[in-house]
């Protein structure tokens, strides 16, 4: 939007935002806790809970204008009293602040979350290519009250659906049989 209506150029900030300060992901004793702050009672219920009340009324973050001039300092301390605490123990001192804020989960803490298995947002199929037989795949995001979508197959093995392809590409049966005699297309594997 400031490209589009004032023709100023985007600057990376990592997980930060661009004007409204705080708002980025700052580092636990044990993870990474995002956290953001997006008007001046949400920054005095942030200073609460992270344990400095007198931040609220420092000067150089009385407002959001002046914590973004000073983004750097509050950076600077706020990272210095998220390290205190592990990710759990903030999640524990937000629960209900109604602030916007959460974790930073990999991959175990993801696919185990209680919201991840609710919305089964991982499936089993059978797949014979795999060792198991089984593969897991990413469920359908989207989900519908009257109807549940579903993985119709799993993916396809090499060359399966060559065939198909090419006949749908206006090739006959018997031009196929030649491109794989003569190599242009391999050979069908067993599915």
């Amino acid at each position: 939007m400031a490209w589009l209506n004032l023709a100023k150029e985007a600057q990376r900030w990592g997980t930060a935002h661009p004007t409204i300060v705080p708002y980025e992901a700052f580092k636990t004793k044990d993870s990474f806790f995002v956290v953001g702050a997006v008007n001046n009672r949400q920054f005095q219920k942030l200073c609460g809970y992270i344990g400095n009340d007198k931040l609220a009324y420092d000067c150089r973050f009385a407002d959001n204008n002046s914590r973004i001039r000073n983004r750097k300092e509050l950076k600077r301390i706020l990272d210095s009293l998220f390290a205190l605490k592990t990710t759990d123990d903030w999640e524990k001192i937000f629960e209900g602040s109604g602030m916007p804020y959460g974790p930073i989960n990999n991959l175990q803490k993801v696919f185990s979350h209680p919201q991840t298995i609710a919305r089964e947002m991982v499936e089993t199929i059978q797949q014979p290519a795999s060792v198991s037989g089984f593969v897991n795949l990413l469920g359908i995001p989207v989900k519908f009250s009257e109807s549940k979508p579903s993985i119709r197959e799993g993916p396809p093995s090499l060359g399966q659906h060559t065939d198909e392809i090419l006949e749908e590409l206006g090739l006959s049966s018997k031009v196929i049989s030649e491109l794989r005699t003569e190599g242009v297309v391999g050979n069908r594997r067993s599915l």
